[in-house]
C-alpha cells in the first residue's frame, strides 16, 4: 500500500470522511460514504467494498473493514 491518504464522500460531496477516521465508527454511521460503493460480505467481522476498479474490473481498489459488534475495529486498502 502507498502512504496516498483515500478520502469518502457523502452522496452530494459536501462532507468527506478520511481512511484514518474509520475505527471505531458503525456502519450506520458510515453508510453516506460507503453506501455508493459496491459491498462484498465475506464474514459477519469483515465487509469488502471496492473502490475503484481497473482493467474492466479485473483488478481492484478494495477497502476491507474488520468489525466487531458492527463497529470498525480496523482496515486495509489493497488491490
Amino acid at each position: 500500500m502507498n502512504n496516498k491518504n483515500h478520502y469518502f464522500h457523502d452522496e452530494n460531496q459536501n462532507i468527506q470522511i478520511s481512511e484514518g477516521e474509520l475505527p471505531g465508527k458503525t456502519l450506520d454511521e458510515l453508510y453516506d460514504f460507503l453506501g455508493n460503493y459496491e459491498m462484498q460480505k465475506i464474514h459477519p467481522n469483515e465487509c469488502i467494498f471496492i473502490i475503484k476498479k481497473y482493467f474492466w474490473g479485473i483488478v481492484s481498489l478494495k477497502l476491507h473493514l474488520y468489525l466487531s459488534e458492527g463497529v470498525v475495529l480496523s482496515y486495509c486498502i489493497k488491490y
